[in-house]
C-alpha cells in the first residue's frame, strides 16, 4: 500500500478527539512552544524504555533547544517537527522529528518521537509521525527510504513502525559498564 494511503488509512483510525490539536514547524520551534518542547526533550532520557541501560536524566532549556536547532541546520537538516498540544492545558504533549538532507535527497532520518506518559493513550505517537510522513511526502518527493531506531523493548512504538509500513533492517547493541 503506498505511503500516503497508509497514513490516510491509520489517521482515521487514530483520532485523539477534541482534547488535542496538532501543530507542525520545519527547522525552528515557534517561541511560545519552545520551554514546552525542552521539557518534552529532557524526557526522552527518562520516559523511554532503556533495555537495563541507565541513563542520567537531561537537562533541557530554551537555550539548549535553540542550541541542537542550530546545529542540525548548519549540518544541513531539514528538520519536520510535529507536535501535540492538549487544548485544555496548552500543554505539549507529544513530538516527532523527520529531518532531510540536501547531501542525501532520497533518505530522511526518523529522529525522536515522544508522547508525555500522562498523555499516552491517545494515540499521538501514531498522529504526530502521520503528520510528519505527510509532510515529507508532499515537500520532499525525492525522499525514498525513512531510517528509524527504536529500543527493542518499545513494544509501543514499534508497533506504531510496522503499522506504517516500516520494516526492520538491521539491529544494534548497546553495552554499559557500571564503575
Amino acid at each position: 500500500m503506498p505511503a500516503e494511503a497508509r497514513c490516510v488509512r491509520f489517521a482515521r483510525r487514530a483520532k485523539a478527539g477534541e482534547h488535542y490539536e496538532l501543530l507542525y514547524w520545519t527547522d525552528s520551534c515557534p517561541d511560545e512552544y519552545t520551554a514546552q518542547l525542552a521539557v518534552l526533550m529532557a524526557r526522552m532520557s527518562t520516559d523511554t524504555p532503556a533495555g537495563g541501560l541507565s541513563y542520567d536524566e537531561e537537562t533541557w532549556d530554551v537555550a539548549r533547544v535553540r542550541h541542537v536547532e542550530n546545529t542540525w541546520k548548519q549540518a544541513g537538516l531539514d528538520s519536520l517537527v510535529a507536535s501535540a498540544r492538549h487544548r485544555g492545558t496548552g500543554e505539549l504533549a507529544a513530538y516527532s522529528v523527520l529531518q532531510v538532507s540536501d547531501r542525501k535527497p532520497w533518505l530522511a532520518n526518523q529522529d525522536d518521537t515522544l508522547v508525555a506518559s500522562h498523555h499516552r493513550g491517545h494515540r499521538l505517537g501514531m498522529l504526530v509521525k502521520i503528520l510528519n510522513i505527510r509532510r515529507l511526502l508532499t515537500g520532499y518527493p525525492n525522499v525514498e527510504r525513512i531510517v528509524t531506531f527504536n529500543a527493542a523493548e518499545n513494544d509501543h512504538m514499534l508497533a506504531i513502525n510496522v503499522a506504517l509500513g516500516f520494516r526492520p533492517a538491521g539491529y544494534d547493541g548497546e553495552w554499559q559498564k557500571t564503575l
